[in-house]
């Protein structure tokens, strides 16, 4: 399954995401890790789709975030900016 959907979801993840192909595995990967955990946790749950958009939920989830985590650090490194000033002269 992981070797499967890897070249798909990266197809899907470039279509929504300006991340690099390797943050995108990562978030793959850790997407995987999140779907083993929740079945792990809860084996009798049934999905209401099939696994591979449930994966893609995942992952859609976890780029948010990264992206929200994103733009905090962007935003508060544009306030500690500092102007620089040329000397003339």
């Amino acid at each position: 399954f992981y070797l499967d959907t890897r070249d798909e979801f990266l197809g899907w993840a470039k279509n929504r995401s300006n991340l690099s192909e390797n943050d995108l595995l990562d978030i793959y990967q850790q997407s995987m890790i999140v779907l083993i955990e929740r079945h792990t946790v809860d084996k009798e749950r049934q999905l209401s789709s099939s696994l591979k958009t449930y994966l893609f939920g995942i992952a859609q989830n976890i780029m948010l975030k990264y992206h929200r985590k994103e733009r905090v650090i962007l935003r508060h490194s544009q306030k500690l900016m500092i102007p620089v000033v040329e000397k003339r002269g």
